[in-house]
């Protein structure tokens, strides 16, 4: 038998084995999408791993599905993260002041030194500490379905560490809004505040319209230089998950997974090339579903029990890199 023979019959069993969870994942992610459709502050990754979370406790174990639940995040992760390469939007980079940069260098290097040594404090694993910490200091959701296959995190890993960011993005978007009543804040100020702070950028948006429509502006045009400091975060997260193997020094470029190369490609050819506006349109979009259904079937493999039992410690570490964001900020601003 040819070996073109034998991948044939091999891809031909895992779709067997796999397809009753591979649409269960698609099912109920694109139903995750719809309810996040009716809100802007409400993040479809979020709602599909909490759905997938309470599917799973209300129908228990079942191995039928497992094959397939386990396919998904190998599939539709590494699309996703092709697809949201077109968010990067490297044209705009000199659109952002130097003193902007700075904001966010300093608050994702204080929100990491947090993390890591609040995380060892509470005795958490550190790829927990890690996507707790990149869920807050880059893009909330995105940010954690990007990391959590560079920092081998498994599914209550992730889920521990999207319900941590969402509770304390929700608290913001609500204390925001009301902080204007005691705090004079400039628009600019107000902008860089939600920009650099809030972890999603629905949110960002929801608490930055506040201020009006100018505010809105500027604190996207930040948010979007917040979701570029992706690269640099999953650059060292890889490094550092695989700094002790043996590979070549020569030949460690080429041992990244290829849908980061795709993903920073993708941000590189949108950015760039001219007339690409009505594919990004219709493509964009596909990175935030393919997201849902990879954390959908990541929520319907988690054990709730053995994900409480983790405790409060990655709230308490949430609410300690959030407030470490808002303390960077407070230090650039007033400085």
């Amino acid at each position: 038998m040819t070996g073109r023979a034998s991948g044939g019959i091999n891809l031909i069993r895992v779709l067997k084995e796999s397809w009753a969870g591979l649409l269960l994942a698609i099912a109920l992610g694109l139903f995750a999408c719809w309810i996040a459709s009716f809100h802007e502050a409400l993040s479809a990754l979020v709602v599909g791993i909490i759905l997938g979370m309470v599917v799973r406790t209300l129908m228990g174990d079942v191995p039928y599905f497992l094959p397939g639940l386990e396919l998904a995040p190998k599939v539709f992760i590494p699309l996703g993260i092709t697809l949201y390469g077109m968010n990067l939007q490297f044209n705009r980079l000199p659109e952002v002041p130097a003193i902007f940069w700075l904001q966010l260098l300093v608050g994702t290097v204080a929100i990491f030194l947090v993390a890591v040594f609040l995380g060892r404090l509470l005795r958490m694993k550190d790829r927990t500490s890690f996507l707790v910490a990149t869920g807050t200091a880059i893009c909330g959701a995105s940010a954690i379905a990007i990391t959590t296959p560079v920092v081998k995190g498994d599914s209550e890993d992730a889920g521990a560490s999207l319900i941590t960011i969402t509770i304390f993005g929700l608290f913001g978007l609500l204390l925001y809004p009301l902080a204007l009543t005691y705090f004079a804040f400039t628009k600019t100020q107000y902008a860089i505040l939600c920009a650099t702070t809030l972890h999603m950028t629905g949110l960002v948006r929801s608490a930055a319209m506040s201020m009006g429509e100018s505010c809105l502006n500027l604190a996207t045009v930040i948010k979007m230089a917040r979701t570029v400091m992706i690269i640099p975060v999953v650059g060292f997260l890889w490094w550092y998950y695989h700094r002790k193997e043996r590979v070549e020094k020569k030949a460690i470029l080429l041992h990244i997974p290829w849908f980061l190369w795709a993903f920073i490609a993708m941000g590189l050819v949108t950015s760039f090339v001219p007339g690409l506006g009505p594919l990004v349109g219709v493509l964009k979009p596909w990175a935030k579903v393919f997201f849902t259904m990879a954390l959908t079937s990541i929520g319907l493999t988690v054990d709730l029990k053995k994900m409480l039992n983790v405790g409060g410690a990655p709230l308490i570490l949430g609410l300690a890199c959030w407030i470490a964001a808002i303390g960077a900020f407070v230090v650039i601003s007033y400085l």
